[in-house]
């Protein structure tokens, strides 16, 4: 299937391919929207990465027809031989047995009814889902099976599937986040050439509200020096919309992205190019971009600091990010444990050996603003995350407390975690050998 595109080839050089064309400039031909079919056996993605909420994500498509010119997603595209350019945003590829795939990986034994995001990747709501309909096939699948579902987009065409998403969250979690990172229409328009609107990503986010579904936004990514003055507009309208929640993502660039995102911000914003620049490498430290764990989506410095205090005060202005009732809803056995969100938990959840002692710390799960000030804080300390947290527990341990009792209030906690494992392994017919278990813990002075 091929499309006439007015977008002329570009594409940064593969690094997985021993070879790369370069047009004459003037006789660059034009890309072609081009959609290939994908023979894939598994449509699941395990996610391993600390810095993400959730450890199973569904991408119906590879490759992206918004053109974002900050997409993370873009180097994926070089794995199947295409380029991170132009080959990202016009050459397509749909799993069309998606829908299938999912029932199948439903029916194994091994499945525990997880939540599954879409868009982890793409977006799975980008314009060839108006025909192929494959996400709300899926969508159709996971209410099958009261299975839980995570949707991120920034495409008005979720707005079709209101009435599937209220049953779904009839029965099961659902959580849906509209991106929303400028406020600015033309400067939308040339950083997202092919995403809605912003004015149709805001009437989404209100269609979503008004059907009692919960809807936030994600402020992703922040690009300083161009988009940050747009978080207290953006909120406000959020709020205005029926947003419950907002979250901010730094920009990141890897691999190839770096190369597209510098040629599209000097072309379309020549005069403003070399501050945009300079603030991103302020708040890396200066460099374009982090991959490193923990820290691929926070920056540091004064500047950042400004950015997340700012964003701070006008959510908890316009009353986002806090707490909310949950519906009452049949139970559903895929249902996931509900899991509160404080501005800095102390240590909301903790990662259980076999052993019963504190291993390791487990932030997934926790708002990203959060984690954000928990790396924070760490770093102030020359701490890791998981020292981090394991001080703050043995803080809350002490609170309150005689000195001479500090000792045998710590014992009792480590005693109380280990009561909690062995529960969790009566629970859940775990073996003595199993590795990680997860658990809510608090006030472990109280216990």
């Amino acid at each position: 299937m091929t499309i006439s595109s007015m977008k002329p080839i570009e594409n940064p050089p593969n690094p997985f391919e021993s070879h790369f064309v370069e047009y004459f400039e003037g006789i660059v031909p034009p890309a072609r929207l081009e959609v290939f079919r994908d023979t894939t056996r598994g449509i699941l993605s395990r996610n391993d990465s600390p810095d993400l909420g959730f450890r199973w994500s569904v991408n119906p498509y590879r490759g992206c027809f918004h053109g974002c010119a900050y997409c993370y997603a873009r180097p994926s595209h070089e794995y199947l031989g295409f380029g991170a350019g132009s080959d990202f945003e016009t050459r397509i590829v749909v799993k069309e047995k998606a829908p299938e795939l999912l029932r199948a990986a439903f029916l194994k034994p091994s499945w525990k009814g997880e939540l599954v995001v879409f868009s982890g990747d793409t977006d799975c709501y980008q314009p060839l889902e108006a025909c192929y309909q494959l996400t709300r096939r899926c969508l159709e699948v996971c209410l099958e099976f009261g299975n839980p579902v995570g949707i991120v987009t920034k495409s008005f065409l979720i707005t079709r599937d209101v009435e599937l998403l209220k049953k779904l969250h009839e029965r099961t979690h659902v959580s849906l986040s509209v991106s929303i990172p400028f406020f600015d229409e033309r400067t939308a328009r040339v950083v997202e050439p092919n995403a809605a609107s912003i004015r149709k990503r805001f009437e989404a986010v209100r269609i979503l509200a008004e059907a009692g579904l919960p809807v936030g936004i994600l402020v992703a990514p922040i690009i300083p020096g161009l988009n940050d003055s747009d978080i207290p507009q953006i909120l406000k309208e959020a709020k205005a919309c029926g947003a419950r929640s907002a979250s901010p993502v730094l920009l990141r660039l890897p691999g190839s992205v770096k190369q597209v995102f510098i040629s599209r911000i000097e072309k379309q914003f020549p005069l403003q190019a070399e501050k945009i620049l300079h603030r991103i490498r302020e708040v890396r430290e200066g460099k374009l971009s982090n991959p490193e764990f923990h820290e691929r989506h926070i920056g540091t410095g004064p500047y950042w600091e400004n950015i997340e205090r700012i964003f701070e005060v006008y959510s908890q202005k316009y009353g986002l990010n806090r707490n909310r009732p949950t519906p009452d809803r049949p139970p559903s056995p895929a249902r996931p444990r509900k899991r509160n969100s404080h501005s800095l938990p102390a240590c909301d959840i903790i990662l259980i050996s076999k052993e019963g002692v504190m291993a390791d710390i487990l932030i997934r799960g926790i708002p990203l603003r959060v984690r954000h000030e928990i790396q924070r804080l760490a770093a102030r300390k020359n701490l890791s995350v998981n020292q981090f947290l394991v001080e703050r527990i043995m803080e809350m341990v002490k609170k309150n407390g005689d000195q001479e009792v500090e000792e045998e209030r710590r014992k009792k906690a480590f005693r109380r975690i280990r009561e909690i494992r062995e529960e969790l392994y009566r629970k859940f017919g775990l073996q003595d050998d199993s590795t990680k278990i997860i658990r809510h813990f608090r006030d472990t002075r109280n216990q």
